[in-house]
């Protein structure tokens, strides 16, 4: 569970400055057991205020609406995250390209959630699997313009 600072809930509730309270409190020992584990229960992540976390967090809810990750450079958030920079610095980092390198947990939690880490790649051999279907139904891969496999036109 990730919900920001400054989230207001429907009701009018400051439940992102509450949680943020909660964290704080479980820093400084001031947190009973019995409350850690009613807020472990409902997914509560301690560690919210790391850059990462908030971004992996806006990569999930991207995840759960659209399915994948395929997250264009210049995709913002309603809220204004801008989640399309943060997933290219992250396929970057994945691939140790840059100075800031992810943590094996790190790579795991994308791997589980189906990050794609090279596009191009990614792209590529979907295309082919439609090229292959074409060919395994038609016997051939000589494709009409107006052809199309799951909307992708195969005749370059």
């Amino acid at each position: 569970m990730v919900i920001l600072k400054d989230y207001v809930s429907g009701n009018g509730k400051l439940v992102g400055r509450w949680l943020t309270a909660q964290r704080k409190y479980k820093r400084e020992g001031k947190l009973s057991d019995e409350k850690i584990a009613l807020l472990n229960k409902i997914g509560m992540n301690w560690f919210c205020e790391d850059k990462w976390e908030i971004g992996f967090g806006y990569a999930e809810t991207y995840f759960r609406q659209y399915g994948d990750l395929l997250v264009k450079r210049d995709y913002i958030t309603n809220d204004g995250y801008a989640l399309g920079r943060w997933a290219q610095n992250q396929r970057s980092a994945y691939k140790g390209a840059t100075r800031n390198r992810l943590t094996d947990k790190q790579k795991k939690r994308f791997d589980d959630i189906g990050f794609v880490v090279d596009v191009n790649e990614y792209k590529w051999d979907f295309a082919y699997e439609r090229a292959a279907e074409y060919y395994r139904y038609h016997g051939t891969v000589s494709v009409p313009r107006r052809d199309k496999v799951d909307g992708i036109g195969l005749q370059s």
